[in-house]
């Protein structure tokens, strides 16, 4: 079942500071955010409409979490810290990873799931910045914006349009299992010269991605090899492409065509080379 999402991120006080996230559910809505304590900070929840009880998804020890983003596709929590940390875990409160440690003061996370990549801000010698890092941690984090007059609050506009599956919560909060296999939207789209070409697959089964071009002429094959059940949306699991083809050479701007072959499952999606 394919829904658009929109995450709402706002601040209120409940005996001490918190952050909230906004996750669709079948018949409301669930609000994450932290609850933080004396050397804890806890993670809770609650229907969105005001209905009880109020739930606990775990425990994070000694640490002080300034803020909370909600992955809704990964099903993972994203929080800052103020001992300069980005942090993740599992939203059942499990498997908590250091993503990036040493920063300046992160805080006001805000995710681009599409694209594998998350935005903060920092504060250094009477400077404001915005920052740039990859959501499974890889690779250093960049600073994309240095500016005199302090910043406020981060919003991202997703303009790739690209559509987000949602797996409905399973009454042990546990996500449900896929119900059927599809072939996304690339992005980016129109590209120059990599995109990255989303998936998921219900079941598991061997994958692979041809393209063609305009006159049906295959391109290039990627042999994506066994996969499980899962979803392939961010760039880290996502098929990718650099824009060559099978002898290893730049192809021409134009329309080609991506054909994904998981199984029995067969789909075909356009996308268009911009140079």
């Amino acid at each position: 079942e394919k829904s658009n999402i929109y995450l709402i991120k706002c601040t209120f006080i409940y005996l001490d500071y918190h952050s909230l996230a906004l996750k669709e559910k079948k018949d409301n809505s669930w609000l994450f955010w932290l609850n933080v304590k004396t050397l804890r900070t806890e993670i809770k929840y609650a229907g969105a409409d005001g209905s009880g009880p109020i739930r606990k998804r775990g425990t994070l020890f000694f640490t002080a979490a300034l803020d909370l983003a909600l992955d809704v596709t990964g099903y993972k929590l994203y929080w800052s810290t103020d001992n300069g940390k980005i942090r993740c875990v599992d939203i059942d409160g499990s498997d908590v990873e250091t993503l990036y440690s040493g920063l300046d003061n992160p805080s006001g996370i805000v995710l681009d799931v599409a694209r594998g990549k998350m935005y903060w801000r920092g504060h250094k010698n009477g400077r404001s910045q915005i920052w740039r890092g990859n959501l499974d941690g890889s690779g250093a984090p960049e600073t994309i914006y240095s500016i005199q007059s302090r910043i406020g609050h981060i919003a991202l506009d997703i303009s790739s349009k690209l559509p987000i599956t949602v797996i409905r919560a399973a009454p042990s909060g546990r996500a449900q299992k896929l119900q059927e296999t599809a072939l996304l939207s690339n992005y980016p789209n129109p590209f120059n010269p990599e995109t990255w070409i989303p998936y998921q697959l219900a079941t598991s089964a061997d994958v692979t991605l041809t393209i063609y071009d305009i006159k049906g002429h295959r391109v290039r094959e990627l042999k994506l090899g066994h996969q499980r059940a899962g979803i392939y949306h961010d760039r880290s699991r996502a098929a990718y492409w650099d824009g060559r083809n099978a002898q290893g050479e730049p192809v021409a701007s134009g329309v080609y065509f991506y054909t994904l072959t998981a199984g029995n499952f067969t789909a075909t999606r356009k996308m268009l080379i911009r140079k």
